[in-house]
């Protein structure tokens, strides 16, 4: 199984119209042809595939932006919600309902 990195890469690869780039973490989006709706629909496919939520400026507080110039942003972004995502499947569930002792 190809390790997460590798398979953002791979998936980038995948949505970029230019042949024949070698891909490295400062790659622009540019470079790869990739532009600002194919850069969504590439964090819709991740979103699925790593079972987390990206954030990106449709879904952003009014006033922030994400800048996602490069594949190493993006792996970034996605490096940071899988290490939240895994901390919160750690944590011990809170309870909020009264327990009856008996």
């Amino acid at each position: 199984m190809l390790d997460w990195k590798t398979q953002i890469i791979d998936r980038i690869a995948k949505k970029s119209p230019e042949t024949g780039v070698v891909i490295t973490p400062d790659t622009s989006f540019d470079d790869l042809g990739i532009e600002s709706l194919d850069q969504i629909e590439l964090i819709f496919e991740l979103e699925e595939q790593f079972d987390v939520e990206l954030p990106y400026n449709a879904n952003l507080p009014a006033g922030q932006t994400l800048e996602l110039a490069t594949v190493g942003d993006l792996i970034a972004l996605v490096a940071g919600q899988i290490d939240q995502s895994s901390t919160a499947r750690n944590q011990p569930a809170i309870q909020t309902e009264a327990l009856e002792l008996s």
